[in-house]
């Protein structure tokens, strides 16, 4: 599954135009980092081997070896929508293990590239054109923003385990000083403990490893607004603001809500984030797109509608009968689904 929808339906849709000789116009592929916007031709020479969206999006078998941004550029465009940059600090992160330089991009590189996209393809477009494209980018969220990284303490509550009086972290946890445990980590507990304690530490990210990826984080979203800043046609939607201000109910994940009581109905309207627990849902797209759709009304003037999120609808269930107030836990097989999204 890929935010919303299920991976089936996306993969038989786009194998419906894998042969289509014109670019797409939504060129995203899950998973993608600053560098694969630019170098990446296919999932074999990506930083996530063995993900096919990077074929089934990019195509390269049709128009023989044409990354994302020049994709973008070959289609003349007078606006282009541009966040990049997620990954290069989620995909460590999600490992539980983020090491600067390995999984995680060096800022200062981030910066280099960063630019070195901007001008890359508003130098291709003016080649084809004459004119320089609109660019509206968009800054990186800070992981606590979304609900796959749980405080300790929220983890504790959603797994169902004792205080740290009855059990002390230093039994419960196989690194010392853990600020977040990942989603999956509820199905090492779920009922009855298949896995033993303590929990390995990839499971988990303590104070040191919090700080690489929120530095990272930040460092990315400086050069970000650097590269804004020095270029007229470009644009910044601050996604990272707009993520951090969501309600408490917005940034939580929807078995959570359905385990504090909530129908699946109503956890399902409530929650922007999709059953990944990173990717927003309908709703929260929806969300996304009017931040979006403010930048490029302030940009240019211009008065294009808001989306009415009260008329996204997202069924979590796909249609299978939950009990309520059901336990937040996760199979061992959807927790493995979940695992792979960014490997």
């Amino acid at each position: 599954m890929v935010d919303s929808t299920l991976r089936t339906a996306i993969q038989s849709t786009l194998l419906l135009t894998a042969q289509w000789p014109v670019a797409y116009q939504n060129l995203g592929v899950p998973g993608a980092t600053l560098s694969d916007g630019m170098n990446a031709t296919s999932s074999a020479n990506s930083q996530s081997p063995g993900n096919s969206y990077f074929d089934f999006v990019l195509r390269n078998s049709v128009f023989g070896g044409v990354v994302m941004c020049d994709q973008a550029a070959s289609l003349e465009p007078t606006l282009v929508t541009c966040w990049l940059g997620n990954n290069d600090a989620l995909g460590g992160a999600m490992s539980g293990e983020p090491v600067l330089g390995v999984n995680v991009t060096p800022p200062a590189a981030f910066a280099v590239m960063y630019e070195a996209l901007l001008d890359r393809i508003t130098d291709k477009v003016f080649a084809r054109t004459g004119f320089e494209p609109i660019i509206i980018t968009a800054n990186v969220p800070d992981i606590a923003s979304t609900p796959y990284f749980m405080p300790k303490t929220t983890f504790r509550a959603m797994a169902g385990l004792p205080g740290p009086d009855a059990l002390p972290d230093a039994n419960l946890f196989g690194e010392e000083d853990v600020v977040y445990v990942r989603f999956p980590t509820l199905s090492y507990l779920s009922p009855p403990i298949n896995g033993s304690l303590p929990i390995p530490e990839e499971y988990t990210l303590d104070i040191a490893e919090t700080a690489v990826v929120q530095d990272a984080v930040t460092g990315f979203n400086a050069a970000i607004a650097a590269a804004v800043d020095e270029r007229d046609h470009v644009h910044l939607y601050d996604a990272h603001a707009a993520l951090a201000a969501l309600n408490p109910g917005q940034a939580t994940h929807f078995l959570a809500l359905v385990g504090s009581g909530l129908t699946p109905a109503a956890a399902a309207a409530t929650t922007y984030f999709s059953l990944d627990g990173i990717h927003p849902n309908n709703r929260g797209y929806g969300h996304v797109a009017n931040g979006f759709i403010a930048t490029i009304n302030e940009a240019l003037d211009a008065s294009i509608p808001s989306i009415d999120l009260a008329g996204l609808t997202w069924d979590p269930t796909y249609g299978v009968p939950m009990n309520e107030k059901a336990a937040a836990g996760l199979s061992p097989e959807a927790a493995r689904a979940m695992d792979a999204i960014f490997r």
